[in-house]
This record gives C-alpha cells, sequence and structure tokens, in this order.
C-alpha cells in the first residue's frame, strides 16, 4: 500500500500532510506551519534576496502561493510561534507586525501578481526586530499561558526526557512501564505521539531511536527549549488531527503544509484511526505505528497498547472529572522542569 500520509511539492521542499496514511484527499483548508511562514514572509519583503540566498525555497514558495491563491490558509498558530519570545514571555510585536503586513498583502495578489512580485524588489516597511537568542530558561510556565492546549504535551516530553536520561541496556521495559503509569494515572492523559516517541525510544531499534534523540536532544544543556520546540512541533499535527475531527460531518477537508524535517518525522505518529465528536473540542484517536520495534518486544508493545486503546474513554471521563486541570499540569510541569533540569 503506498503511504499518502505525506505527499511532496515536485521541488521536494514542502510537504502536505493528512491525517491519514492510506487515504489522500483534495484539501479545502491548509494549516501553515512555521518555517513556512517565514519563508513567505521573505518572499513578500524581498524575493529577489530570497532567490539569490536559496533558488530552490523561493521556487518553492511562489509555486505554493499560486497553487493556494483559491484556498484557506491559515497561518494563526505560525505565527504565534513564530514571533512567541520566551524570553519575554511574550509576542514580539514589532515581529508579529512585520509578518501581518506581509500576509495582507499577499492575500491581495491574483497569480498574475503573484509571478510579477517573484521578480520585484519586494514591498518595503519591515521594520528592524530587536530579539536575543532564547536564554537557558528554568521554566516555561509562563510561555504555556499563550496556549494551554500544549500543556498535556509538554508535559508528556518533560517526562520523556526525565526517563531517557535513566536509559541503559535492560532497563527498557521498567521505563515504558514508569512512562505509562505516569501518563495514565498521574497526568490522565496519554498522548499518542508522545506515547509512540516512548515506545521508540526505549524498545526501537537503533534508525528509531536515533530519530527520537533528534528531536529531543536532551543532552543539550538548554533541553527545555529543545522540549518546548518538539511541543511545537506535534501541536501543529494535533491540531491537523482534531481540525478533520470537528468536520467529521461537513465538506471542508484539512492538511498540514510543512518544510520542517522534525514535524515530517513526526508525522509517521500521527495516523488518524477514530474520530469522536465531544462537546466543544473532539477526541481522535490514532494508530500505534510499531514499525521499528525491535522483534523482542512486540509482544510487549501490543500488550499495552491494548490496555491504553480499551481505557481510552475511561481516562477521557475522568481527566475531565478534575476541577481545573490547568493548575493540576502546571504543578507537574515545574516539577518535571527541575527533575530533567537537575538530573
Amino acid at each position: 500500500m503506498i503511504d499518502k500520509k505525506v505527499i511532496y511539492d515536485r521541488y521536494h521542499l514542502y510537504a502536505y500532510i493528512s491525517p491519514f496514511k492510506d487515504i489522500d484527499y483534495e484539501y479545502v483548508e491548509l494549516f501553515m506551519d512555521t518555517n513556512t511562514l517565514i519563508n513567505v514572509e521573505q518572499f513578500i519583503y524581498n524575493p529577489i534576496q530570497l532567490a539569490e540566498k536559496n533558488k530552490l525555497v523561493w521556487l518553492s514558495t511562489m509555486e505554493l502561493l499560486l497553487d493556494t491563491v483559491n484556498k484557506d490558509t491559515i497561518y494563526g498558530f505560525a505565527l504565534q510561534e513564530a514571533c512567541w519570545d520566551t524570553n519575554i514571555g511574550n509576542l514580539n510585536l514589532v515581529q508579529y507586525e512585520n509578518f501581518e503586513n506581509a500576509l495582507s498583502l499577499l492575500y491581495d495578489l491574483n497569480k498574475e501578481e503573484i509571478i510579477q512580485h517573484a521578480y520585484s524588489n519586494g514591498i518595503k516597511g519591515r521594520k528592524n526586530i530587536e530579539r536575543k537568542k532564547p536564554q537557558l530558561l528554568d521554566t516555561y510556565s509562563n510561555n504555556i499561558q499563550s496556549n494551554p492546549l500544549i500543556g498535556l504535551s509538554y508535559a508528556s516530553l518533560l517526562k520523556l526526557a526525565e526517563l531517557a536520561k535513566k536509559k541503559k541496556k535492560g532497563n527498557e521495559i521498567e521505563l515504558c512501564n514508569e512512562y505509562l503509569e505516569f501518563v495514565a494515572e498521574e497526568l490522565k492523559s496519554v498522548q499518542a505521539i508522545e506515547f509512540n516517541m516512548a515506545m521508540d525510544l526505549f524498545l526501537g531499534d537503533e534508525d528509531s531511536r536515533r530519530e527520537i534523540e533528534k528531536i529531543l536532544k536532551y543532552r543539550k544543556a538548554n533541553i527545555l527549549h529543545s522540549v518546548w520546540n518538539a511541543t511545537w512541533d506535534i501541536f501543529f499535527l494535533r491540531n491537523l488531527q482534531l481540525s478533520y475531527v470537528h468536520d467529521l460531518y461537513e465538506t471542508k477537508r484539512s492538511k498540514l503544509l510543512t518544510a520542517d524535517k522534525g514535524i515530517i518525522e513526526l508525522s509517521k505518529y500521527c495516523n488518524l484511526r477514530v474520530g469522536i465528536k465531544d462537546k466543544e473540542l473532539g477526541k481522535s484517536i490514532l494508530e500505534f505505528n510499531n514499525d521499528g520495534i525491535k522483534p523482542e518486544f512486540i509482544n510487549y508493545v501490543n500488550k499495552i497498547e491494548k490496555e491504553v486503546y480499551f481505557s481510552s474513554v475511561d481516562r477521557m471521563q475522568e481527566y475531565e472529572s478534575h476541577k481545573d486541570n490547568y493548575q493540576r499540569i502546571m504543578k507537574i510541569i515545574k516539577r518535571l522542569e527541575q527533575s530533567v533540569l537537575s538530573s
């Protein structure tokens, strides 16, 4: 069966990601990731400079904009991530204004004007941005307030980073059990993408393990920042899943557009199996990806996957029974941040 989850443009730069691995469809709505937004902004302000710097990005971005003239392109969360300054826990307003001005112009261009613009000197008005490199923070709690939806994912990845530092030959099952107990019993939410990552990190073959280590970068000094970035990558994929669940009985179809290799790699853990329309939010249940699991661990993985799958509804209800999940999750996050930094 041909994998239809990730379909590249003809330059193999931008990837169109769907929630399914075996179904392709014509999208109506396209979620843009942060890297795409940055390329689009450069194309609008100074296309000639972009062409001189990277002709492939210039050409691929031009064709992307031509292909999406009549599509609903959504940049909202990409704008937030691109302009969010973790050092101050707030948006860089000058940078946000630059992006907004570029997108405002873009929405007014037709296909002929996009081609003309691609060979022009662009537009003026881009303001200088004062922004320092990310500092080594000891907590990202202030940053989470801007997007509480990423709290569960950030906590799950922090626990994964904490356990990754304890990994040694022979304790793989022990670490998996500890991770599962944490997400199921304490967090009260098993995040499917993060759960798949845990299986690959602890029980996967060398290639699978290496991919997760590249994403988490748990050996780096700025480990919290690495986990934060991975959390945002996963958020884009989860937003894609939930957009489809919201739309179970509608005609709109969504895809995610990205040039980020990390997001593309993570998308293999994002195969939508069941969508449950629940109140305003909706729930998505994903397939497990066992392609990289070592043969000696397959039976163990199959067993816990069944347990996680068949307990999902009870776990949702238990999670929703808590009066203040946000404060509860924030306490867990702060504890895990201290643990990760001190280990």
